[in-house]
């Protein structure tokens, strides 16, 4: 099952993240997998915006056209 983070929570931990230095402590405060932190950090990074833009894009029309088929 995949837990759904609002933004607000996941700006509060990265701002932890960031604070503290402290992925592991930050994420098992608020009862998140590491590897999720991780990813919402990497993905804030400049040079991985646009890319994740792209990525989410592609995921939409994918999706379009799936119910299009249908």
């Amino acid at each position: 099952m995949n837990k759904q983070y609002t933004e607000a929570q996941k700006q509060q931990v990265m701002k932890e993240v960031t604070e503290t230095g402290n992925l592991t402590l930050v994420a098992e405060k608020h009862g998140v997998p590491k590897s999720t932190v991780a990813t919402w950090l990497s993905r804030k990074q400049p040079h991985n915006i646009e890319k994740h833009k792209q990525k989410s894009e592609l995921k939409d029309v994918k999706k379009k056209a799936s119910r299009c088929r249908a």
